[in-house]
């Protein structure tokens, strides 16, 4: 559970830790050539994630660090995000599959030419190589900038505010979202929610019962707005891909599939993001900020007792 803080830290210190953490992983994972190179690809932009997610979390006291550090992950993310797209439609197809096992269409055809897409991706190793080697020499400049990270004196009071801010923009992209559902508003309203998400996991410790409950919910939402979004990209790829009666034909019934699953997730998004987003920014920063002594005086009460023995 190294995505967290932790108590034996200061808050300064726990942030940058978690940032040396994900670039460490990150580093890693590109340089261990063992591994699949789509689980790498997904695996390496989920890092440059975290790390955004972080210097959010921290943003209203992190100064002229913010925006710098935010483009480079987020850039860093963009170098392997034609090979993750290529990946994600196969396993988008093949969720819907499974959702509609007895569709009684052979879709196989669909699944084939998808195939054949990411092959044109994943096949192409010195482009990857070059990929991956743009974001390990991102990865390695950002690890030394690190430690050249502060925060102002009441870091508490920082990451409230983070917290609360995201938490808010949550909420009215959330509004947006379920007043207009546009792809365009699904997908903010999600990129928000992974936001919350991560957050909740930074912070779990200090109330770890009702955050955990929290990040349940969140990755729960994010899912369900990942696969909305998802099957949205998976149909607009696949528009005016057919020819002949028969193909049309058949990708019409592949449409009703994906339309009629979008709205399923709609409905339950809207069940799960109206209980996520029901209480106040205000007293939900307020509540975690007010836990902060509590989980520090456990630390301080350890160590004393440690100290005394």
């Amino acid at each position: 559970m190294s995505y967290c803080l932790r108590r034996n830290e200061g808050v300064e210190e726990n942030i940058k830790r978690i940032a040396l953490e994900q670039i460490e992983h990150a580093i890693a994972e590109i340089r261990d050539t063992r591994n699949d190179l789509h689980d790498t690809v997904h695996r390496v932009r989920k890092r440059c994630k975290k790390i955004r997610a972080l210097v959010r979390l921290i943003r209203p006291e992190f100064g002229k660090f913010y925006h710098l550090e935010n483009a480079w992950y987020r850039d860093a993310a963009r170098e392997l995000s034609h090979a993750r797209d290529a990946q994600v439609l196969v396993l988008t197809h093949d969720k819907l599959m499974r959702h509609y096992h007895d569709a009684g269409y052979d879709f196989s055809p669909v699944r084939d030419q998808l195939v054949r897409c990411r092959r044109g991706v994943s096949d192409n190793p010195r482009r990857m190589a070059k990929c991956f080697e743009v974001v390990l020499q991102r990865m390695k400049s950002g690890r030394k900038r690190v430690p050249l990270w502060s925060l102002d004196m009441n870091s508490q009071m920082a990451i409230s505010k983070g917290l609360k801010k995201t938490y808010k923009r949550g909420q009215k992209a959330m509004s947006k979202a379920l007043a207009a559902p546009a792809d365009e508003n699904l997908h903010d309203w999600r990129k928000q929610v992974k936001y919350h998400w991560y957050h909740s996991q930074i912070l779990r410790p200090i109330a770890q019962g009702e955050l955990q409950k929290r990040c349940e919910q969140t990755n729960l939402l994010s899912d369900l707005l990942g696969d909305e979004h998802d099957l949205g990209v998976l149909r607009r790829a696949l528009a005016g891909s057919s020819e002949g009666h028969d193909a049309r034909l058949k990708l019409r019934s592949y449409f009703d599939l994906i339309d009629r699953r979008r709205m399923e997730l709609r409905t339950q998004a809207d069940t799960v993001g109206r209980r996520i987003y029901a209480e106040k920014a205000k007293d939900l920063s307020n509540r975690i900020r007010a836990r902060f002594p509590v989980w520090e005086s456990r630390h301080e009460s350890r160590v004393d007792s440690r100290r005394a023995g």
